[in-house]
C-alpha cells in the first residue's frame, strides 16, 4: 500500500490524463460546498438528551402542589452537568436546548482567554491542581464580560458598569425636547414676559414667537452637548470636605466585586437558565467552585426570587480528576484516595450529571470521515481513510478538513498547476494541518519538522551513495589487482624460471633435468601462478629447492649418479629479480564475488537516487552517523515526528517528498515537482544535495529560469543531474561555479568526488576546471573516484585546457604517469588542441617530467621541452633536440642550441656514455679553438666527468692556464692538456698549494720545464724545490725537471728534506749535480736513514776523498763496511784511515773490513793491526792480515800484536812450554817467522788435524 502510494506519486501523470484530471477537478469544484463547523442538531443523535434537558429545565422553581394532588413536584436543578468527551455533540445538544428555551437562556462560551489574558501559571499550580486563582480570575472575568456586555445599557439601567454605545438620536432629540419645554416653561413661570412686553409690546404674536425662539434654542443647544460629550465625560467622584463619594466602573476583582451587577443583570432581564461551554478547555476545577458558590448566591438573592437561576455546564468527566487533593493537611494521598476524592467531587458539585454518549470514536470514525469527504465527491483509497480516521475523532475536524481539502484542491490540484501533485498526498497534508498547526506554517519558512527529516532524508541517501560508490570503486580495483596480479606472477615466474635456469647451467644442467619444491613438488608452469607467489610471500621462511642428478666418478664401480640441490630463500629472490616482492596486492579474491558485489551496489545507487522516504523508512539496513548515533531513516523520522500520525504518513508514503508542494500554489506548469522541489530545499536554502532528480533538460532549464542566475553562484548547483545537463549544454554561467567547485571545503570536495563516481560528462567538467583549480592533476592522479580506464583520457583533457595563470600542484606521481601513458595522450603528440602550451610546459618542468621519445611530441610541445630539458638524455633524443644533427661533440651543441648544451653539462655521466656509443661522435670537444670555453661551461661538474670529456676531446695543449676556470687546472695538468711551462707551473703552484698529484701527471710527461725567458734564480729555486719535494712525480724526473731550470748553483741538502725520501731521489739529485758532491753535503744527511746515505755514498764521484772528514756512526760505519756495493776506493780510503775513524770502530764493521784487505791483499800497517786487535777482530784474520805484511814487520812490533790476541797467540810471545794453534798455512808461516826469528823453538814438522804444536823457548 506505502508502495503503492510512492509510486503513484513518483509517475507522472500521461498527457492524455490530464484533461481528465482537470475536468474532475472543476466537477468537484462545482459540487463542492463549504460545510459549517457550527454545532447542528441531529435528531438521531440528540434529541434523547435535549429531552433530559428540556424536563430538568421545566421543573418548577419552587415547590408547590396542585390542587387536588398528593405528590409534590420535584424542583427544578440549579447546576446540571452535560457530560462527555470532545466531539460527542455536548455544544449540538446545547444549541437545540438554546433554541427551544429562547430568552430563557444566557449563554457563555469560553473558546479561549486570549493571549494577553492568560496568566502565567502559579507555582502553587504544580504542585496543587486545586490552587490556581490567577486562571480562575482570568475565567472569571471573560464569564463577567459576557453576561454584563450581553444587554443593552439601556436594559439594564441601574448598573454601575460603566459601557460605551453608541449615539442614539431619537432619545437623544427627546431628552432635549423635554429640557427645551422644561425651560421654556422655567421662563415664562419666572417672569421672564414681562421683560419681553417692555421691549416689544403686549401684543401675542411676537411673545409667541420669542418663546417658540427660546424653546428651538435650547433643543438644538441640547442635542449638541448630548452629541459632543457622549461617552467622554461622566461623573466619577463627588466631594464635599471630607467626605467623598465615588463612582468608578474600574474594578480588580470580578466574581465578589461584580456580584451585585451580576445579580442586578439577572434581575433585570428574564434570564434563568446559564449554560457554559468550553469551560474544561483550561484545566481549571477552581472555577467550578467559583460557578457554585455565585449560583448559590444568586438564587438566595431575594433581588431575583421567586427565580431559580440553573447553571448548565459542558464540560469533559476527567476534569472532575483534577478536583482531588494530592494531599490533605500535608498527607500525601495515595493514587486510589485521589480517584475517591475526584468521584466524590462530581456528584458533589452537581445536581444532575447528564452524559453524552460519543457517536463518533477511532473505530467508526473512517465512516464519518469517507462520508463527509464523499459529500463533495472526494474519494480516498480505504488505506489512508483507516490511517487518519484514528486521529479524527471530532465532527468538526472532519468538516474542517473537508472544507480545507476543497478549497485545497481547488488551488493546489487546479488547471495550471503542478500536474505530479495528487489527491491523496494532498489530504494527507491537510490532515496534517489539522493535527499540527504550528508546524504545518513553519512549512512554507522550511523550518518544519518535516523539512528537517527531509534534509535528514537527503543527507542519508548520499552518504549511502557515497558508501555505494566506494564500494564500487574498491570492487574494481580489486578486480584490477586481480587482473594486474596474475600478469605480474607470470613476469616473475618467467624472471625466476630464467635465473634458475643459469643457476642450473653453470652446473651443466637445465630446467628440464631439476625439480622444485616449495612446500611441495613445483613445476615450472606453476611458478607463473599467483597462488604459487602467494604462498610464499604469506611465509617467507619457506624455501625454493632446486634439485637434479649429477654424475660423480668413483674408483670402483664407475659414474655414479648422485643427488645435488641448492636453496634459494625469498631474500635471495629478491635480490635476484631485483622487486621487492611483499605481500600487498597479492590478497586472493573472487573475482566473479567482486562483480557481483558491483552489479548489486550499482542497483542500490539506483534505487537510492530515486528512493522516496517511505521507501528508504523500509530499508533499517540503510543508516547515517550523525550526531544522534546511527540511525536508519525510520529512526530519523520517529525522532523528528514521534510517534503519531505524521510519522504513519510519512511511512505509508501519503506525506512524500512533495509535501513543501502542497501548501502554497505554484503556476509554472513547466517546473516540476521535483524541480520544484530541488529550488525550495537546496536553491532556496542554499544547501547540497548532490544526488537530488531534478528531471529532464527542459525541466532543468525551467528550473533555472525560475530561480535566475543567482543558483551558479551558490552551493546549491552541486547537483550531479544539474552539473550534467549544464556541461552538455557548455552553458558559460557554469564558470562561476567551477570556481566554487574547486575550492577546498568539504561540500566542494564531496561534489568532486561524487560527480566523477557517478556524472556522466566528467571529461567536460574536468576541461571547465582545469583553468581554475591548481590540484587537479593531484585529484585526477590520486582520488579512488576517478576510474582508472578514464584516468589517461582525463589528464589528457587536462592538459588541453590549462592555462599559464595558475601555479599547478603536482608531484612525482605526474611524472611517472606521463612516463607510462605518453603515447595515449593526445595533447602531447599535437593530435589534440591545448589552450596553452606554456602552461603544459610549466606543469611538466614542475613534475620533472621526462620523456622517452622526444621526437613523438608535436612541434610546439618539442621546442618547450627542449627548452627546459623535459627528455631522457639518450642518442635519438639529442639528435631530435638538435633538428637532426648526429654530431654530439659538446661544441657542436653549443653551437645548435644552449639549452641542450646546458641540458648535456647537467649529466655529462649520462652524455659520455651517448658519446662513446656513437658511431658519428669521436670527440666530445670537436675543434680546440673550443676546447676552453667548453671546458669552462663544464666547470661546476663532477670531476670525474669533466676529465672523461678532457681525455676524449681533440688532442689539445693549454698555453696558458689562467685561460681556464681555476677548477679545471687539475683536470688539464692530470690529463696531460698543460703545457710545462715555468709559468703554468707557477701560477698552478701559487693557486693550489704546490705541486698535486694531478699537477704531476703533466711533470712526469714532461722532459723540461719550457719558457724560462723571464723566470729569475729565486723563482727558479723556488721552482725546483717544489718539484723534489714532490713525491708524487718520480725521483729521476724530479732531477730531471730540476735541472732544466738551469740553477746557477746546486740546492743545499738542508732545504730538501731527504731525510724521509726514497734514496734514489738522493741519488738522482746528486747525478744532476743539483746538490754538492762533498762532507758538507753528507753531513746535511745526517738525520736521513742509511739507504739514503748510501745512495749518497754509492752515487758520488768524489766520496773516498773525504770520507775521512766524515764522522760515521757505529751503525753507519758497519753498513759502509759490510755494504758489498761500497766501491774498493772508499773502503781502501777508510781502512787505510781507521784512525780517523775510532768513535765509529766495532768488530763487525771491523771484520768486514779485514775481510775486505784480506780479499784485496792489502797490508793496513801496524798501527791499523793494533787497531783491529784491540777492537777484537777474529784472531784468523788477524793471522791472515799479519801473513800479508809479516816480512815488513819487526819482531817487536809483531809480538805487540800478537799480546793483543786470544791467549794462544799471546803463548807465542813467552818462554816454556808450548801451544797449539790452528792448522792454516797462514798460521804455519807465522810459526815458521817466528821460529826463524828465534821467538819459539820450534813446530811440528808434519802437522796433522786442526791444530799443530809451537814449542816455545825454554825460560834462561
Amino acid at each position: 500500500m506505502a508502495e503503492a502510494a510512492s509510486e503513484a506519486d513518483e509517475v507522472a501523470e500521461e498527457p492524455g490524463l490530464e484533461s481528465a484530471t482537470h475536468s474532475t477537478t472543476e466537477k468537484a469544484a462545482e459540487s463542492f460546498k463549504i460545510h459549517s463547523l457550527r454545532p447542528e442538531f441531529n435528531a438521531e443523535n440528540h434529541e434523547l438528551y435535549v429531552g433530559y434537558l428540556r424536563d430538568e429545565l421545566s421543573k418548577p422553581a419552587v415547590k408547590s402542589k396542585e390542587p387536588h394532588a398528593d405528590d409534590e413536584k420535584e424542583l427544578r436543578p440549579r447546576n446540571v452537568a452535560l457530560t462527555g468527551s470532545y466531539g460527542s455533540g455536548k455544544s449540538s445538544i446545547l444549541s437545540k436546548v438554546v433554541e427551544e428555551l429562547g430568552s430563557r437562556v444566557v449563554s457563555v462560551s469560553l473558546s479561549t482567554l486570549g493571549s494577553e489574558e492568560t496568566p502565567p501559571e502559579d507555582d502553587s499550580a504544580s504542585k496543587d491542581p486545586l490552587k490556581t486563582p490567577a486562571i480562575t480570575n482570568a475565567i472569571q472575568k471573560e464569564i463577567v464580560k459576557q453576561l454584563l456586555y450581553r444587554e443593552k445599557p439601556s436594559n439594564v439601567p441601574g448598573s454601575r458598569y460603566r459601557r460605551i454605545e453608541s449615539f442614539r438620536k431619537g432619545r437623544a432629540f427627546g431628552f432635549s425636547l423635554l429640557i427645551a419645554a422644561g425651560l421654556t416653561a422655567l421662563a415664562f413661570l419666572t417672569g421672564a414676559p414681562s421683560r419681553i412686553e417692555e421691549i416689544f409690546g403686549n401684543e401675542l404674536g411676537p411673545n409667541v414667537l420669542i418663546y417658540l425662539c427660546v424653546f428651538v434654542l435650547v433643543l438644538i443647544l441640547s442635542h449638541g452637548l448630548q452629541s459632543l460629550f457622549h461617552n467622554r465625560v461622566w461623573i466619577e467622584r463627588l466631594t464635599s470636605g471630607p467626605a467623598s463619594i465615588s463612582l468608578t466602573n474600574k474594578s480588580e476583582s470580578f466574581f465578589d466585586k461584580y456580584l451585585d451587577e451580576i445579580v442586578y443583570f439577572f434581575e433585570a432581564n428574564a434570564y434563568d437558565v446559564v449554560v457554559f461551554e468550553d469551560l474544561d478547555r483550561f484545566n481549571d476545577p477552581y472555577i467550578f467552585e467559583t460557578l457554585r458558590e455565585l449560583n448559590t448566591l444568586l438564587n438566595n438573592s431575594k433581588q431575583i426570587d421567586p427565580k431559580v437561576i440553573t447553571f448548565v455546564y459542558a464540560i469533559k468527566d476527567s476534569i472532575f480528576e483534577q478536583l482531588g487533593k494530592l494531599s490533605i493537611n500535608g498527607v500525601k494521598l495515595t493514587d486510589e484516595e485521589i480517584r475517591q476524592l475526584a468521584v466524590t467531587n462530581r456528584t458533589k458539585f452537581f445536581d444532575v450529571v447528564i452524559p453524552v454518549v460519543p457517536f463518533i470514536s477511532h473505530r467508526n470514525a473512517r465512516d464519518l470521515v469517507s462520508n463527509e469527504m464523499a459529500s463533495s465527491g472526494f474519494t480516498f483509497d480505504k488505506a489512508i481513510l483507516d490511517l487518519v480516521s484514528k486521529h479524527m475523532v471530532d465532527m468538526r475536524l472532519i468538516k474542517n478538513v473537508h472544507n480545507e481539502f476543497g478549497i485545497f484542491k481547488q488551488k493546489i490540484l487546479g488547471a495550471g498547476h503542478l500536474d505530479e501533485l495528487k489527491p491523496q498526498p494532498l489530504f494527507a497534508m491537510i490532515v496534517y494541518k489539522n493535527l499540527n498547526m504550528a508546524d504545518f506554517e513553519k512549512i512554507k519558512e522550511g523550518t518544519s519538522k518535516l523539512d528537517h527529516l527531509y534534509t535528514d532524508f537527503r543527507e542519508l541517501v548520499n552518504e549511502q551513495i557515497s558508501s555505494v560508490n566506494r564500494t564500487i570503486r574498491a570492487a574494481r580495483t580489486k578486480i584490477r589487482e586481480i587482473d594486474s596480479v596474475a600478469a605480474r606472477s607470470k613476469e616473475l615466474g618467467d624472471r625466476l624460471e630464467r635465473y634458475v635456469g643459469r643457476l642450473l647451467g653453470a652446473a651443466g644442467q637445465t630446467m628440464e633435468t631439476s625439480t622444485l619444491t616449495l612446500a611441495v613438488a613445483t613445476t615450472p608452469e606453476e611458478l607463473r601462478g599467483a597462488e604459487f607467489w602467494r604462498t610464499w610471500l604469506n611465509d617467507d621462511a619457506l624455501t625454493l629447492t632446486v634439485g637434479y642428478q649429477t654424475s660423480v666418478p668413483t674408483n670402483y664401480y664407475g659414474p655414479q649418479s648422485v643427488s645435488q640441490s641448492f636453496i634459494l630463500d625469498l631474500e635471495h629472490v629478491r635480490e635476484a629479480l631485483g622487486d621487492p616482492l611483499t605481500l600487498d596486492g597479492w590478497e586472493s579474491d573472487d573475482k566473479s564475488g567482486l562483480q557481483t558485489s558491483i552489479e548489486e551496489h550499482t542497483d542500490l545507487r539506483d534505487f537510492l537516487k530515486t528512493a522516496t522516504m517511505s521507501q528508504l523508512g523500509q530499508r533499517p539496513e540503510l543508516v547515517l552517523k550523525n550526531e544522534h548515533g546511527t540511525e536508519s531513516f525510520g529512526a530519523m523520522a520517529e525522532r523528528h515526528l514521534g510517534k503519531g500520525l505524521a510519522l504513519d504518513l510519512v511511512k505509508a508514503g501519503y506525506i512524500d517528498r512533495n509535501f513543501s508542494l502542497y501548501v502554497s500554489m505554484y503556476y509554472d506548469d513547466l517546473v516540476t515537482a521535483r524541480a520544484r522541489n530541488y529550488i525550495l530545499h537546496s536553491v532556496e536554502a542554499n544547501a547540497v544535495d548532490i544526488n537530488a532528480e531534478i528531471g529532464t533538460g527542459p525541466q532543468i532549464d525551467a528550473m533555472l529560469d525560475e530561480v535566475g542566475d543567482t543558483i551558479f553562484a551558490e552551493r546549491s548547483i552541486y547537483n550531479i543531474q544539474l552539473l550534467d545537463h549544464l556541461l552538455v549544454k557548455e552553458d558559460a554561467r557554469l564558470d562561476r561555479s567551477m570556481r566554487l567547485i574547486a575550492g577546498d571545503g568539504a561540500d566542494e570536495s564531496a561534489i568532486r568526488t561524487a560527480y566523477f563516481s557517478s556524472g556522466s560528462q566528467v571529461e567536460a567538467l574536468v576541461a571547465r576546471l582545469a583553468p581554475l583549480w591548481s590540484s587537479i592533476f593531484n585529484f585526477l592522479l590520486k582520488d579512488e573516484s576517478v576510474a582508472d580506464e578514464q584516468r589517461v583520457g582525463l589528464i589528457d583533457t587536462a592538459l588541453s585546457a590549462i592555462i599559464d595563470k595558475i601555479s599547478y600542484k603536482t608531484d612525482a606521481a605526474l611524472s611517472g604517469f606521463m612516463r607510462s601513458h605518453f603515447s595515449e595522450l593526445a595533447t602531447l603528440s599535437g593530435a589534440k588542441p591545448v589552450a596553452s602550451i606554456d602552461a603544459i610546459v610549466t606543469l611538466l618542468t614542475k613534475a620533472n617530467v621526462r620523456f622517452e621519445k622526444l621526437h613523438a611530441l608535436s612541434n610546439q610541445l618539442k621546442s618547450g621541452a627542449v627548452e627546459h630539458s623535459l627528455y631522457d638524455l639518450t642518442n635519438e633524443n639529442l639528435i631530435a633536440a638538435l633538428d637532426g644533427e648526429e654530431n654530439l661533440a659538446l661544441d657542436r651543441i653549443g653551437s645548435i642550441n644552449d639549452d641542450v648544451f646546458r641540458y648535456v653539462a647537467q649529466d655529462l655521466t649520462m652524455y659520455l656514455e651517448i658519446q662513446m656509443n656513437s658511431e658519428v661522435t669521436e670527440n666530445t670537444i670537436e675543434d680546440h679553438k673550443n676546447f676552453i670555453s667548453v671546458l669552462n661551461e663544464l666547470a661546476d661538474n663532477e670531476p670525474g666527468d669533466v676529465t672523461a670529456v678532457v681525455e676524449r676531446a681533440s688532442r689539445v695543449i693549454v698555453n696558458k692556464i689562467t685561460a681556464l676556470n681555476e677548477k679545471l687546472w687539475p683536470i688539464v695538468a692530470q690529463t696531460e692538456h698543460l703545457k710545462a711551462s715555468y709559468a703554468n707551473l707557477t701560477e698552478y703552484i701559487a693557486k693550489r698549494g704546490g705541486i698535486d698529484s694531478e699537477l704531476a701527471g703533466t711533470l712526469n710527461a714532461s722532459t723540461e720545464i719550457v719558457d724560462l725567458q723571464a723566470a729569475d734564480e729565486p723563482g727558479k729555486r723556488t721552482l725546483a724545490l717544489a718539484i723534489v719535494a714532490s713525491d708524487s712525480i718520480g725521483n729521476e724526473k724530479r732531477a730531471e725537471l730540476a735541472k732544466s731550470l738551469g740553477l746557477a748553483s746546486p740546492l743545499l741538502v738542508s732545504e730538501l728534506s731527504l731525510a724521509d725520501e726514497d734514496p734514489s731521489l738522493t741519488a738522482a739529485l746528486l747525478a744532476s749535480d743539483l746538490i754538492e758532491d762533498s762532507a758538507a753535503s753528507f753531513y746535511a744527511l745526517d738525520a736521513a736513514t742509511w739507504p739514503v746515505k748510501r745512495a749518497f755514498i754509492r752515487r758520488s764521484a768524489a766520496f773516498a776523498t773525504y770520507v775521512d772528514e766524515i764522522g760515521f756512526s757505529k751503525p753507519d760505519f758497519v753498513s759502509l763496511a759490510q755494504d758489498p756495493e761500497t766501491s774498493e776506493e772508499i773502503k781502501k780510503a777508510v781502512v787505510l784511515n781507521l784512525y780517523a775513524f775510532t768513535d765509529s770502530l766495532s768488530r763487525p764493521a771491523l771484520d768486514a773490513l779485514a775481510q775486505f784487505v784480506i780479499d784485496c791483499g792489502i797490508a793496513v800497517g801496524l798501527a791499523n793491526l793494533v787497531a783491529m786487535a784491540t777492537a777484537g777482530v777474529t784472531s784468523t784474520s788477524l793471522v791472515r792480515l799479519i801473513s800479508l805484511e809479516i816480512d815488513s814487520l819487526e819482531l817487536d812490533d809483531l809480538l805487540s800484536v800478537l799480546r793483543l790476541m786470544p791467549d794462544r797467540y799471546q803463548r807465542l810471545t813467552t818462554t816454556g812450554g808450548h801451544t797449539k794453534i790452528p792448522n792454516t798455512i797462514e798460521d804455519l808461516r807465522l810459526a815458521d817467522h817466528l821460529v826463524a826469528a828465534g821467538q819459539v823453538s820450534t813446530r811440528d814438522s808434519s802437522p796433522t788435524g786442526n791444530v799443530f804444536k809451537v814449542n816455545l823457548k825454554r825460560g834462561a
